[in-house]
Parts: structure tokens; C-alpha cells; sequence
């Protein structure tokens, strides 16, 4: 919509433990889960967006690595 309506894009600033950014985008993107593979269980913490600029403070932040999908139109995880 800011592209068809020439408004400039404002991205997200870098991420601090006080940033009401980082909860709200987790709240709406973010999933957690657990799971047990060969008998070693395992936690993911996980962010998906179609924009690597929004799930990059996650990783830069928490660490881990991030993927494209490309089921769905493509999203980054």
C-alpha cells in the first residue's frame, strides 16, 4: 500500500529489551514450540514474514538462522 501510495517505508529500529516493537511483531509472527526428536528434546523460538528486514532483529537478537520458504508465496523464517 506505502509503494501504490508513494509513502516512504519505516522499518523497525534495532531491537532492545525496552522495544514494544520486538513483543508486538512476535505477538502477530511468532511462534514457539516443542518437540522431542530422538530423545533429545528440543525448543524453537520462530519468526515468519515475507520481508527478511523484519525477521533479521530476531536472529541478530536471539541467534539461530534464517531460511526462505517458498510455499506460500514465499516467507522468511
Amino acid at each position: 500500500i506505502c509503494l501504490n501510495l508513494n509513502i516512504k517505508i519505516k522499518y523497525a529500529k534495532s531491537i532492545t529489551k525496552d522495544n514494544g516493537w520486538f513483543s508486538g511483531f512476535f505477538d502477530a509472527d511468532g511462534t514457539v514450540t516443542y518437540s522431542i526428536k530422538n530423545s533429545i528434546p528440543q525448543l524453537t523460538i520462530s519468526v515468519t514474514n515475507k520481508l527478511l528486514i523484519d525477521v533479521l532483529p530476531f536472529k541478530d537478537r536471539l541467534g539461530g538462522n534464517i531460511y526462505f520458504d517458498k510455499g506460500q508465496n514465499g516467507y522468511y523464517k
